[in-house]
């Protein structure tokens, strides 16, 4: 077989991992199993990840920064209202709406998480960094509309954050998706009325 970087195997490896634990689960995964969706010899996987939980390390990165990359390109609207209410429709749209195995995937990875030890939670499950992709899409649109907010950007983000995985929690258990879009809208207006939006001048 050709030999091939690890630098271009990992990205390979880690969505044939992904694969596999949306259709078998994070705790039935094996590395033997995802050396096989990904094509390749289990010794080759092993040179790249040589255990299972470097391996799920690098897809909850993987998870994240797609979850990142997706608010970073979400159009910043004429208004922190706007922003809110069209990004918050786009991301759960995008990332969330009938896509139950992504949703449950995240779920089992946040618990894996958890109950890993060693290190420090927060390098576990980078929470910190999808808050900074959405203070950093608020604080652009406040800028160049002229607005500011009553309350911080980084507690309008956390708090929109949870929000968002407790309706992704409950749409994954029921998969009733009129309520999950009343329920969306109900958390988005809540959090535009608690951001207390107001002209900057």
């Amino acid at each position: 077989m050709r030999y091939v970087e690890s630098s271009v195997r990992s990205p390979q490896i880690v969505a044939a991992a992904r694969r596999v634990m949306m259709r078998d689960s994070v705790a039935r995964t094996t590395i033997r199993a995802v050396a096989t969706e990904a094509g390749i010899p289990l010794g080759t996987l092993q040179h790249v990840f040589p255990t299972k939980e470097l391996l799920l390390k690098a897809v909850i990165d993987d998870v994240a920064s797609e979850s990142n990359a997706h608010t970073g390109s979400l159009v910043r609207h004429a208004g922190l209202a706007e922003t809110i209410r069209e990004g918050a429709r786009s991301y759960w749209h995008g990332l969330i709406d009938d896509n139950v195995p992504y949703q449950v995937m995240q779920v089992e990875l946040l618990n894996y998480a958890l109950r890993s030890t060693g290190d420090d939670f927060s390098e576990r499950w980078p929470f910190s960094a999808q808050a900074a992709a959405v203070v950093s899409l608020l604080e652009a649109t406040a800028s160049n509309a002229g607005e500011v907010t009553g309350a911080p950007f980084e507690r309008i983000a956390r708090l929109f954050i949870a929000g968002l995985d407790g309706l992704m929690l409950q749409y994954a258990a029921d998969l009733d998706s009129r309520r999950a879009e009343e329920d969306l809208e109900a958390l988005i207006d809540a959090t535009i009325l608690y951001a207390r939006i107001r002209p900057s001048h």
